[in-house]
């Protein structure tokens, strides 16, 4: 379903620029950026578990740490219309947490992998709209005196937003935007336990409504080649995860039955990019 919505927006988009092809040359604008991001997330799940009886509130991680970032980004223009999709990376970064039962403090690694396809209008002066498709994927893995645990959180939607740009000089430009979006999540997880026994935790439809704001500056160092010095913030809250458990012993999995279990994920970042472009 995801890989379709991702084909809708890049099929709209592509609509929308040769309808106005005609009208106006299409410019090509490759650009490469490297950053610092401070990114933090919570997980927290909430059972009830039928077969050990009592309730389980556990925190599964704490993440926050200063993560170097690096992405590339492509911008086709015609006229008011643009298009854009971009790719970033972040380098590892750590996090300790105290284990729930043992108390043990845990190293958790963990990196983040976004990427957006947006597509842009500007209605008059310095007013745009754009919207779009994005999402992230944070992959967290650690080792402890138990055993082994990685995971997966994944997340996708929509956002639609308002951008302004002021022309401070003939070759530069200050601008600030603000976005909203609706996203859905989804959680893998496996704990590899040292007797070679392993739980799987799946969760889907984890729901979030969520903002974004930020600011750049942008100025030409020649008539092609410009660079941009942003500032973006975004927090999201994911609620309504449904989990499931599986025990893996040996070629036998079953289920580990809960009355009711449920996730929260609260996720934030703060990032700093200078990206280089080059305008064809």
């Amino acid at each position: 379903m995801k890989k379709r919505m991702i084909m809708t927006v890049l099929a709209g988009s592509s609509l929308l620029i040769s309808q106005n092809i005609f009208a106006s040359e299409v410019s090509f604008i490759p650009r490469a950026s490297v950053g610092i991001s401070h990114y933090s997330a919570t997980w927290d799940i909430a059972a009830q578990w039928s077969d050990w009886g009592g309730d389980g509130n556990f925190n599964v991680l704490d993440l926050e740490d200063d993560l170097l970032t690096g992405g590339f980004g492509l911008t086709l223009a015609a006229g008011k219309f643009y298009f854009d999709a971009s790719l970033e990376q972040t380098m590892e970064g750590s996090d300790e947490l105290a284990e729930e039962n043992s108390g043990e403090m845990v190293t958790r690694d963990f990196d983040v992998f976004a990427y957006a396809l947006t597509v842009g209008y500007n209605i008059t002066g310095g007013l745009s709209a754009f919207g779009g498709w994005n999402g992230h994927e944070t992959s967290i893995s650690s080792q402890y005196n138990a055993g082994d645990f990685d995971s997966t959180f994944s997340s996708a939607g929509w956002f639609l937003g308002l951008s302004y740009g002021w022309a401070i000089s003939e070759n530069s430009t200050f601008s600030v935007k603000a976005a909203y979006a609706l996203l859905e999540g989804d959680i893998e997880g496996e704990e590899l336990f040292n007797d070679n026994t392993k739980v799987l935790i799946s969760s889907d439809a984890g729901d979030a409504a969520g903002a974004t704001i930020g600011m750049s500056w942008k100025s030409y160092l020649t008539d092609s080649l410009s660079y941009t010095v942003s500032a973006d913030w975004y927090n999201y809250t994911y609620e309504d995860f449904t989990n499931e458990f599986h025990l893996v012993e040996g070629e036998n999995t079953r289920p580990l039955p809960t009355e009711t279990s449920t996730s929260d994920i609260d996720e934030e970042s703060y990032t700093f990019r200078l990206a280089l472009s080059y305008l064809f």
